[in-house]
């Protein structure tokens, strides 16, 4: 089956298959609402997920994710983002355990730099180069 085939697709269900990476063809399904990658053992997302702009649920807990993308700010439908017992440096504790609003909230405001979320330190931020489509882009992830 080839990916553009499932552009219908609205729930995908990977948890607990012991994954390490999700391959970059994920961003072609542009239809996915939700997103479950849950118990597995994946290190990092790939940019192409960034396309996925209608995705409203993103589980990522208990894997091995030691940053989250800048990508997944721009997520716009994004309302539920679950990243509980990861390996995730630079997001205090409390912001994630708080919910999945406090958490997104948190991270559009460092991108916007209107932090202003109250008891909650600010995470140190990795700037990185990479390429987008063909020009380098300096780039942000939390870690």
């Amino acid at each position: 089956i080839e990916v553009q085939q499932l552009s219908s697709l609205t729930s995908l269900n990977l948890s607990n298959n012991c994954l390490t990476n999700i391959p970059s063809e994920i961003g072609k399904l542009n239809g996915l609402s939700e997103l479950d990658i849950s118990h597995n053992k994946v290190t990092d997302l790939p940019e192409s997920m960034e396309n996925l702009q209608q995705l409203s649920i993103l589980k990522l807990t208990n894997n091995s994710l030691k940053s989250l993308p800048l990508w997944i700010t721009s997520l716009i439908s994004l309302t539920k983002l679950q990243v509980n017992k990861n390996h995730l440096k630079g997001i205090p504790k409390n912001v994630i355990e708080a919910g999945d609003h406090v958490l997104i909230e948190y991270l559009r405001s460092l991108v916007s730099g209107h932090h202003s979320l109250p008891n909650v330190g600010k995470p140190s931020l990795l700037s990185r180069t990479w390429k987008k489509k063909g020009k380098n882009v300096n780039r942000r992830s939390w870690n």
